[in-house]
């Protein structure tokens, strides 16, 4: 799901599955003072434009697309980079200016596996000698890790102003929603082997807004999309079977609708779809002031009843949630004091929020590895404003075997020679009075000091990685 620059007509594509288990809502989670103390993980400028991106590798590294303007109002050209999980600066920068210009909405980064990099750019507003088609879906990619990429391959004649996502057998789909022609679904190759260049596309109907995508196993394919003509919104999904021609009308069925209503429990709006391994889901805002989050489940046939993600009475925009590759659910948004807020499955069940240092998030795009450690992309709500990147550091922990007055034990997640301390509990807090650098396998271990009183060992939180506390040892004094 893919989000515009206003609060009030953003969405976002939900990129993977939400968890809709019973939710208790708690107070935010902020640092604790060893992790506030070091700054760390803070939010860091990547360059200038707006409506970014983001894909996570296996290692770690965020892999992040934007729109850039060559000169003022000219939003012509994608930059891309790469950063590594605990490094606060770009590498391999890279500028592409294509044809024509990308207006209002956001590049996609797909990392399909191996070393494979895709970038698909929407292009419009040509000038006469530069495209024959009014509009072209492009396809930039790179088979080294984005190191380098080929030349620009025209894949599409479609706009993804709601969404786009990969499908079987090297398709993509997109999918538009624009207020004047209702929602339209394309799919393409991305070899341009099998390029709709008549602009062939099926029409799901007059909704007007939050067009998203999922891809279920097998080939079919849900497109949800809502619309407000009575004053409340009212939601709908549309199904593709797998079967039959996805640019063509009939092919596809409504499986889902949710009528307007200011119940909590019908209706909603800024739809958004997701297919993970935890199931497909579909998430909306509920039509209150101030609505709540939601998901529901896809039962196969229809969506059922909506959990509640966040509380009542907030004011909550710009979601962005996706399913990491170990299953953990997140969810980050720019709350009501424009701060990006996060929240995760393994965090009892998204009920603890962490605030993660920021400033202004506005289009926010987030990504996680297997271990939970990521980033969320945001930018300054304008054509030439800020990319922002800020970590969400790995959950870590950190494990104390006591024998003949020496404490050891390892921390997950680590990378060697990473600080780990030996602290001791005062009135003033816990105080560090020792400090060793963590083996090739993540251990370590200090001589318990002869003095009484509670001492723990403790991971400090370290860029891209959070802190991890031990438990309190009670040191007795020698007889």
């Amino acid at each position: 799901m893919r989000g515009r620059a206003i609060a009030g007509s953003w969405r976002r594509r939900l990129t993977a599955a939400v968890s809709v288990g019973a939710l208790v809502v708690a107070p935010l989670a902020l640092p604790s003072a060893a992790s506030a103390a070091t700054a760390k993980n803070a939010h860091f400028t990547l360059g200038t434009g707006s409506h970014p991106d983001i894909a996570v590798a296996p290692d770690g590294t965020a892999h992040v697309a934007w729109v850039h303007a060559s000169s003022p109002g000219v939003t012509d050209q994608i930059q891309y980079c790469r950063v590594p999980r605990g490094k606060r600066a770009c590498t391999g920068l890279q500028t592409f200016s294509l044809a024509g210009q990308q207006i209002g909405q956001r590049p996609y980064v797909f990392l399909p596996g191996g070393s494979t990099v895709l970038i698909l750019s929407y292009r419009c507003c040509f000038t006469p000698d530069e495209a024959v088609y009014i509009e072209e879906s492009v396809l930039l990619r790179s088979d080294d890790g984005g190191v380098t990429f080929h030349a620009p391959q025209l894949v599409g004649t479609h706009s993804a102003e709601g969404d786009a996502v990969l499908g079987p057998n090297g398709t993509f789909y997109t999918i538009d929603d624009v207020v004047t022609n209702g929602v339209s679904v394309q799919r393409g190759a991305l070899d341009g082997s099998a390029t709709p260049l008549t602009g062939a596309r099926a029409h799901l109907g007059k909704d007007e807004y939050g067009g998203s995508l999922a891809v279920l196993p097998g080939g079919a394919v849900l497109a949800s999309h809502y619309d407000g003509g009575s004053g409340t919104m009212t939601m709908h999904v549309s199904l593709f079977s797998g079967t039959g021609d996805p640019n063509a009308d009939a092919s596809w069925s409504t499986v889902f609708t949710s009528a307007a209503s200011s119940s909590p429990t019908t209706g909603g709006e800024y739809t958004q779809l997701a297919s993970g391994t935890k199931g497909t889901f579909l998430f909306s805002q509920d039509n209150e002031v101030f609505g709540r989050f939601q998901v529901r489940k896809w039962n196969g046939t229809t969506f059922g009843k909506p959990a509640v993600v966040t509380p009542a009475g907030q004011d909550n925009i710009f979601p962005t949630f996706w399913e990491d590759p170990a299953g953990r659910m997140s969810v980050a948004y720019s709350s009501g004091q424009r701060e990006v807020t996060y929240r995760s499955s393994d965090r009892k069940g998204f009920a603890t929020a962490l605030v993660l240092p920021s400033a202004d998030p506005y289009n926010l795009r987030g990504a996680t590895a297997a271990d939970g450690g990521g980033f969320v992309a945001y930018d300054g709500n304008a054509y030439n404003g800020t990319i922002s990147l800020v970590p969400i550091p790995v959950r870590r922990t950190i494990s104390e075997v006591v024998k003949k007055g020496v404490v050891s034990g390892k921390v997950v997640t680590f990378k060697p020679k990473q600080p780990v301390v030996l602290q001791k509990s005062t009135k003033k807090g816990w105080v560090t009075v020792a400090t060793h650098a963590l083996t090739a396998k993540g251990a370590y271990a200090f001589a318990l000091p002869k003095a009484a009183g509670k001492y723990r060992a403790a991971a400090p939180a370290v860029e891209g990685y959070a802190e991890a506390d031990g438990k309190a040892l009670v040191v007795k004094a020698a007889k």
